[in-house]
């Protein structure tokens, strides 16, 4: 296998230039190259910041995670909060993530997880580079009890459901 080349700051200019290596992305000599480069051919799309959740960390609760192995990223749009009241952050974050939703789904991800309303709050995305070949689709949404479900694909009618659940909590 063939180390991955040294991920600092010039890398960063090079190859992710809307990034940097002092970003969330957890453990810099694992964390696989082709992570930043496939979230800065998504930023170059969304045409705005994004901000870097979590990238290469252990994860021992979930054992097929792709974080662990540097292959994976959690991210979401980057809003400033200037001058926002807290429920007019959460309108831009809420319209600026279904923004960036459209774009990762045009764009062919081997793992693409979907969480409309994240433990934060805001929702946000996970892509992977899984190399089993098989493309992995998931949607997580809060149930009734506040737990996080996990359903097969990308669920439109989830999705959908979360950012209603959002908005009402905006007009509440």
């Amino acid at each position: 296998m063939t180390p991955h080349p040294r991920l600092d700051a010039a890398w960063f200019a090079e190859h992710a230039p809307n990034f940097s290596p002092d970003e969330n992305w957890g453990d810099l000599s694992r964390l696989s190259p082709f992570v930043p480069i496939t979230l800065q051919r998504i930023r170059q799309f969304y045409n705005a910041p994004i901000k870097v959740l979590d990238g290469c960390t252990p994860r021992p609760e979930r054992p097929n995670s792709q974080h662990p192995l540097g292959l994976a990223v959690d991210f979401c749009p980057h809003i400033k909060p200037a001058g926002l009241t807290a429920d007019e952050m959460q309108q831009r974050h809420l319209r600026e993530w279904l923004r960036l939703f459209q774009i990762c789904q045009s764009i062919w991800l081997s793992g693409f997880g979907v969480y409309p309303l994240g433990s934060h709050g805001y929702g946000y995305f996970h892509l992977d580079l899984r190399g089993d070949g098989a493309p992995a689709r998931w949607t997580a949404y809060r149930n009734d009890c506040g737990e996080l479900e996990y359903t097969s694909g990308i669920d439109d009618l989830a999705v959908q459901l979360s950012v209603i659940n959002v908005a009402r909590g905006l007009k509440a």
